[in-house]
């Protein structure tokens, strides 16, 4: 069986669905069962861009979608939903079968802006669709809720424990260390952790925390705790250090680099858990 996986492009897009993406068409147990291509729908850049490239890559789609038999449709909120409706619709007209991939925290936030005619657009969407596919349990009950669907499932995101393999570290020597990787910001509860991060050193003063990916600028997080009243400099607590560095305006490209260079200039002498994956800055460390 021929599956195409259509969503951002895995070099010209940050961002958990093309990570996703990527590891679905790399997973070797899939490869030896089935052929799988990536299909890029959408890269990052400006607007005029973006939408440029879109139209392109439905155009390009038309000319290739007839040499596969499923395809596993990658949509988050907002314009990745309406992108993709296009997608679907010719899908279906020609009676092959399509997955749709859910991503997006604020997905139903979105839906619930809509005007009365776009929501149909959205529920038609999912209509569609021969499976639709939730990132939890708890949002499979949501969608079930909300919108009439042939069927619904869950597909946890995945985890290759041997692309992990190289950055495994003596838990003895870095116990006190720790990295986060991914979005920085509000909703993903950076400035929660920086907060919690802040009262656990007082009990453990060796304590480092690195928090590397996109989102707010690196130089930006530990200042607004301190504009917040929460930090205060070193608060008289020994061994208590926090400040931000690094940034990577270069995205995912050159990612490993800049994660070292700013770990490096954070915490010299320690060594990241996890730098061998590609995540851009800015990074932050606090501890």
């Amino acid at each position: 069986m021929k599956i195409l996986e259509i969503g951002p492009s895995e070099t010209g897009a940050r961002g958990g669905m093309a990570e996703v993406i990527r590891d679905i068409r790399k997973n070797g147990s899939l490869r030896r069962e089935f052929e799988i291509d990536s299909f890029a729908s959408y890269i990052d850049g400006s607007l005029p861009v973006r939408l440029l490239y879109s139209l392109y890559g439905y155009l390009r789609f038309l000319t290739c979608y007839r040499n596969y038999d499923l395809f596993h449709i990658h949509t988050a909120e907002r314009g990745s939903t309406f992108r993709k409706n296009f997608y679907l619709r010719t899908v279906m007209r020609s009676g092959k079968k399509a997955i749709v991939h859910i991503h997006g925290a604020e997905y139903l936030t979105f839906y619930d802006g809509l005007d009365s005619g776009k929501k149909a657009i959205v529920e038609r969407f999912f209509g569609r669709a021969d499976l639709v596919l939730a990132l939890s349990e708890s949002w499979k009950r949501e969608l079930e809720r909300r919108f009439s669907m042939n069927a619904c499932g869950t597909l946890y995101n995945g985890v290759d424990p041997a692309r992990f393999r190289p950055a495994v570290s003596d838990p003895v020597k870095r116990r006190n260390s720790f990295l986060m990787l991914g979005r920085l910001g509000q909703r993903k509860g950076t400035y929660d952790l920086i907060a919690a991060v802040e009262q656990a050193v007082r009990h453990n003063p060796k304590l480092i925390v690195c928090m590397a990916g996109d989102g707010h600028s690196g130089s930006a997080l530990v200042p607004r705790r301190a504009a917040d009243g929460d930090s205060g400099g070193d608060g008289g607590r020994q061994g208590h250090h926090q400040h931000a560095c690094g940034s990577n305006p270069g995205g995912n490209r050159g990612g490993k680099r800049h994660i070292g260079k700013a770990w490096q200039r954070c915490c010299p002498g320690k060594s990241p858990a996890l730098v061998q994956q590609q995540y851009g800055s800015p990074c932050a460390c606090i501890g």
